[in-house]
């Protein structure tokens, strides 16, 4: 058994002549345009076809998980959630 890191590939070898190869698709991480570090943002949500993220600066953004383009970005003046 052969773990491939840059693949992300699980690797088994039957028999001596036969390898089976294991794709590990759930170790991919998926960004968006513009999106920053996961540690920036406090909270996801997905609505629909869009993707909905609060980060620290008070912002929330909204995504298509469709085109994985940017549709809006606009500041919270509700709560103060720098702090977190």
């Amino acid at each position: 058994m052969d773990y491939d890191d840059f693949n992300s590939v699980l690797n088994l070898q039957m028999a001596n002549f036969e390898i089976v190869q294991v794709p590990l698709y759930h170790r991919n991480t998926i960004n968006f345009f513009g999106m920053a570090e996961r540690s920036y943002y406090l909270a996801f949500k997905r609505h629909g076809d869009n993707l909905f993220a609060l980060d620290k600066a008070n912002f929330l953004s909204q995504w298509s998980t469709v085109t994985g383009e940017l549709i809006s970005r606009s500041e919270c003046l509700s709560a103060n959630y720098s702090n977190y």
